[in-house]
């Protein structure tokens, strides 16, 4: 077959050579329209829904909405998994689909069973909504909308330009505040938009912060120009976020910070009792004070026709003070009387600050699959047009993060990590075969075979990532390999033909020549391709991570084997056979120069035997000893340009002291750390946002100025600067490997402990007592408990009997709660095409009082008015602060990060704490994270490894016919291991995915290399050569240089990776270590110790070593 594909490729020169060409513009133009990111899609379908349950405490959200919702998701088709998380108002679930599911299925399936459970939800709880459909890493870019001086407004964009962050909010305004109250924040996606800035928003629990936004308040000056808080909200709600969500690519823009409209009714509860007006009259009035109805049509006329509509929009605050309540003594009573009519903001449940400064903070999401680096241009140059237009005293920050530099910079060094293996491969090429033309010649399989590959990539949607170069710079030493045994073949066979009597066709003697080197080769491409396949039997974030490094890599190694036996004998023989001139001079004083050292060496080793595999053994034996010493982890550390801090305070925190020690920790970042450019303060939640948390937690979103790098060092001197705020618990990391590890646990931390049970003081109370025995572990750092702790809270039990005897229905009464403290929406304003809530709630000053709510008056069924206190009991004590469900369990954590340590030597030393811990019978103990990772892709390498193993002594045999010769190139592996083993320990890298991989690519390199030496030794015995001395000193020597050039090329032209910024190439640096330690020992012993145990085989029975049926032909 191959020689039949040689012939052709020899009798249609011009096809292949056009048909190669095709191929690279095929690949120009395939190359330009891949995705760009920084990793690929690393996480498992899954859909997470979010509803909110206004004023409902954390326990009542777990029983009423989260349990009801997790049994209908529980039991629905490829679900691996069900998270949960109830605080109060809100409900989160996160629903995990077992891999490969479509998530476009996967979410109209949640849909389907929303369906089922949204008629059981009580009354007051909003609709469950699935988030929009995002990418693993979500978070795509954040800018800010700033007050700042009419006359510097435009250049508080410039921070991303490189300008001082400070000086572009020098005028920004004064305060701004956010909620994630009535409206919530300004969430929206493209599913979920329905034509409103804010969807149909949940009213927040009323808490001491609540106040801070509410209405009542009048407009605060912003910065020196004055721009209203509210104003540069609704400019981020009603214009920017409408702009961007039209860009392809976005599945979402949420905002935190500033103030939200909103239209209020707020009453005066004294008022109520003064004019006996009660709390269920009003709540009418209210929702009859904004009116659009259709009236059909008016036919004035047989040929015209009128469109009728009832218009009793309200237009102005003083509009809803008009609406008559009730009458007393023939005038009527008006909401006005009742209270005030104002235009103020929505209650708090958020807030965001950019260098201390207040600002309004907007996240775009991306959709799933979008091109990372085109989405983010994209929404870059939505953010520049619309500058222009800003109003005057209002200012644009438009990077506080973003994806879009990390995957520049990573993509910019990996690409220059793959040209710069090109250059060494042709300098290697050059060096050892010292002509122009057959290195040149040789040179033109990698491009081709590298483009080969990313064309069929293409075709399979696959992105261009690190991981895909990583792949191909790996590769590099490979490709050439194929070519360069064929191009050195066809070389010497042409000039042997030029220097006979009677030469053979040109075309024949490439064709010859050719087929002559392909049997062995072909065997050891598929060996080197198939010791990869173990990365395919690798499951979860390390599967989506590494799948691709291996596919590239196999691919362009499939490749350039089509390219040795098409284009490159078709190059041969047009620049070598039919140029008498290509084939004068000298292809081999390098190797000759090698040659004369090694003949002494190899001398040395065949006297000698048994000494030399004496030492070999026991090199072997101690890197073997070695490898249990070597420091493991999951995944080697990131060094991404955006850091992110985690901080949270103690329950019961409100928002606005949250924002007071916010503030404090921003300046303290700056001040210490000068490489810091920016640090965007996230409190609290906004609606909609994939990371909702209570108002007792916040996240700092810290920018690294130009040129800074990201180092450990750096980390831990952001650990000690936090160390200096008591009371907050700390998770310092970096915004992929914080999603990374939360999509493995649901916790961002590398080691999370999980503790099930049904009771939540048991659980609060294993958790802290393992958090006491994990604090004086080494290496543990950002150590924390879930917060299951017990708040204060106000319950209103309402006396059923008593209620009954005024004629008041439970229902009632708890609705005139609600609309007293929390407050109802009860209508939409329009402002042109802007819609805004109308809130009805009690004043300020009301709502903090308890002796005020007991007054609250409600109407009986007789007449009359009987306060609130009467039918209910109002109790104050302690209710859960925080709910955690795994699969409808609850769930408590102990969670951390590892630093200056080895994560399994952590982990070993935790197991050590946590053994003597008493647990209660109904209650289990699970470690996962990083290190569950580790584990499971330990075992899964292991076992597909030794799997592989055999299939590659199945080929061997297949190849060499001879079990004793298989078993010896075999012997290569163990050589291979001694130097990864020292490449790790030099470096101190520690035995990772990346590592273990790389140990499977050395071992099918080493294996490679084995097999082309031990076929040349059958060929020689074929051809007649039987003493054992000549035959392996022969088989030898013309093997060197092969050996030689592709361990040359192969570990210098993976150099770049570990050179250089190390940005965009963490993946791949402890595997590039492995192979290039592995390399230089597998490499020099297979020289020397495969051929000393050929001869000492060979000295005894030559005739064992020969094949049983029909050998390989070299």
């Amino acid at each position: 077959m191959i020689r039949k594909l040689v012939g052709w490729a020899l009798g249609n020169r011009l096809s292949v050579i056009l048909g190669s060409l095709a191929l690279l513009v095929l690949a120009g133009f395939a190359t330009t329209r891949m995705p760009l990111d920084v990793f690929p899609e690393f996480a498992p379908p899954q859909v997470v829904i979010q509803t909110e349950a206004p004023g409902f405490p954390a326990e009542d959200v777990e029983r009423l909405v989260t349990l009801p919702l997790e049994s209908s998701l529980l039991g629905t088709a490829k679900v691996a998994e069900v998270r949960s998380e109830s605080s109060v108002g809100l409900s989160k679930v996160t629903v995990v689909f077992e891999w490969g599911t479509d998530i476009w299925d996967a979410n109209q399936l949640v849909q389907k069973r929303l369906q089922l459970v949204r008629g059981d939800l009580p009354e007051g709880v909003q609709a469950p909504e699935p988030m929009p459909v995002t990418s693993a890493i979500s978070w795509l870019h954040k800018f800010a909308l700033v007050g700042s001086s009419a006359d510097k407004g435009p250049e508080a964009r410039s921070a991303a330009a490189g300008n001082d962050p400070q000086a572009n909010l020098a005028g920004s305004v004064a305060h701004a505040h956010e909620e994630g109250g009535h409206g919530g924040d300004g969430g929206g996606d493209h599913e979920h938009d329905h034509g409103q800035a804010e969807g149909e928003d949940g009213h927040q629990h009323g808490t001491a912060e609540a106040g801070q936004g509410s209405a009542g308040q009048t407009d605060r000056p912003g910065g020196v120009s004055g721009f209203p808080a509210k104003e540069l909200r609704t400019l981020a709600d009603w214009e920017l976020r409408f702009r961007l969500l039209g860009r392809d690519g976005v599945a979402s823009v949420v905002s935190q910070g500033g103030d939200r409209k909103q239209y209020q009714m707020l009453i005066d509860p004294q008022r109520l009792a003064q004019l006996q007006v009660p709390m269920q009259d009003v709540m009418a009035a209210v929702g009859q004070a904004n009116a659009l109805r259709p009236g059909a049509f008016l036919y004035p006329s047989s040929q015209q026709e009128y469109t009728v509509s009832a218009d009793a929009l309200v237009s102005d605050p003083e509009d809803i003070g008009a609406v008559p309540v009730t009458m007393r003594d023939g005038v009527p009573v008006t909401l006005g009387d009742l209270g005030s009519t104002e235009l103020g903001a929505a209650i708090k449940r958020g807030e965001a600050r950019v260098n201390g400064e207040p600002a309004v903070v907007s996240t775009v999401s991306k959709q799933y699959g979008a091109d990372t680096l085109g989405t983010d241009r994209r929404v870059m140059e939505t953010l520049r047009d619309f500058e222009p237009a800003l109003p005057e005293g209002t200012g644009l920050i438009d990077t506080t993060f973003s994806q879009a530099s990390y995957i520049e910079d990573a993509l910019g060094n990996m690409g220059t990590a793959v040209w710069q293996a090109l250059l060494i491969v042709m300098l290697v090429l050059l060096g050892f075969l010292l002509r122009w033309t057959p290195s040149l010649i040789a040179f033109v399989a990698v491009p081709l075979s590298i483009l080969t590959a990313l064309v069929v990539l293409w075709l399979f949607g696959v992105s261009i990532n690190t991981l895909v170069l990583g792949g191909l710079t790996i590769a590099v030493g490979e490709l050439v390999d194929d070519a360069v045994i064929t191009v050195e073949n066809i070389f010497r066979r042409l000039r042997e033909n030029r220097g006979r009597e009677e030469p053979a066709p040109a075309a024949r003697v490439v064709l010859d020549a050719t087929v002559e080197v392909r049997s062995p080769v072909v065997y050891a491409t598929f060996i080197v391709a198939l010791v990869f396949v173990p990365v395919f039997f690798l499951v979860g974030i390390e599967n989506r991570i590494f799948s691709p490094l291996a596919t590239a890599y196999i691919l362009s190694l499939l490749a350039s084997l089509a390219v040795a036996v098409t284009l490159t004998p078709v190059l041969a023989y047009l620049f070598l056979a039919r140029r008498d001139r290509a084939l004068t001079g000298d292809m081999g004083w390098t190797i000759r120069t090698l040659d004369r050292g090694y003949v002494r060496i190899l001398g040395g080793c065949l006297r000698l035997p048994h000494l030399v595999l004496g030492v070999v053994v026991l090199l072997v034996v101690a890197a073997i000893a070695v490898i249990p010493n070597l420091g493991r982890s999951f995944l080697p550390a990131f060094h991404e340009g955006n850091i992110v801090i985690a901080a949270t305070q103690p329950p019961g925190t409100s928002l606005q002291e949250n924002l007071r020690t916010g503030d404090a920790i921003q300046r303290v970042l700056r001040e210490r750390h000068p490489e810091i450019a920016t640090v965007t303060h996230r409190a609290g939640r906004s609606r909609l946002d994939e990371d909702a948390m209570p108002v007792n937690f916040s996240e700092f979103d810290i920018r690294l100025k130009e040129g800074a790098e990201n180092s450990p060092a750096l980390m831990a001197s952001l650990r000690e600067t936090m160390a200096d705020f008591p009371g907050l618990t700390v998770n310092v990391g970096q915004f992929i490997e914080h999603r990374m590890y939360e999509l493995l646990t649901g916790v961002q931390s590398q080691v999370v402990v999980d503790f099930y049970g049904p009771d939540l003081q048991r659980l609060e109370d294993l958790a802290a007592r393992a958090r006491d025995r994990l604090d004086d572990v080494s290496g543990v750092v950002d150590l924390r408990t879930s917060q299951l702790l017990q708040v204060p809270g106000l319950r209103v039990e309402v006396d059923r009997e008593a209620a009954s005897r005024y004629g008041l229905r439970p229902a009632q009464v708890a609705r005139s709660v609600e609309a007293s403290l929390n407050g109802l929406r009860v209508s939409r304003v329009f402002e042109g095409s802007r819609s805004f809530d109308l809130l009805l709630r009690f004043q300020e000053s009301a709502r903090d009082s308890l002796e005020d709510l007991r007054e609250l008056p409600l109407e009986a069924a007789g007449g009359g008015l009987v306060p609130l206190g009467e039918v209910a009991d109002l109790k104050v004590g302690d209710e859960p602060f925080f709910i955690r469900h795994q699969d409808g369990m609850r769930r408590a954590t102990v969670s951390w990060n590892v630093q200056e340590r080895d994560l399994n030597s952590v982990i070993n030393d935790a197991q050590t704490k946590l053994a003597g811990l008493d647990m209660p019978a109904g209650y289990s103990m699970e470690i996962s994270g990083g290190y569950e990772g580790q584990q499971r892709a330990t075992q899964r390498l292991v076992w597909a490894g030794i799997l592989v193993l055999l299939l590659v002594f199945v080929m061997l045999l297949q190849a060499l016919k001879n079990v004793r010769l298989a078993g010896l190139v075999m012997l290569n592996l163990p050589l291979a291991l001694i130097g990864g083993v020292v490449a790790l320990m030099a470096t101190g890298i520690t035995l990772n995915v990346s590592s273990l991989i790389g140990f499977v690519a050395l071992f099918g390199i080493a294996t490679r290399n084995g097999l082309l030496l031990i076929a040349r030794y059958q060929s020689l015995m074929e051809e007649g050569v039987t003493d054992p001395d000549e035959l392996t000193r022969l088989g030898a020597r013309e093997r060197m240089g092969p050996i030689l050039m592709t361990a040359a090329t192969t570990a210098l032209a993976v150099l770049p990776l570990v050179l250089g910024s190390p940005v965009g190439k963490e993946m791949e640096q402890p595997l590039a270590w492995v192979l290039i330690g592995g390399l230089v020992t597998s490499t020099l012993l297979n020289l020397v110790v495969v051929p000393t145990w050929f001869y000492l085989i060979a000295r005894r029975n030559l005739n064992r070593l020969r094949p049983k049926g029909r050998a390989l032909e070299t």
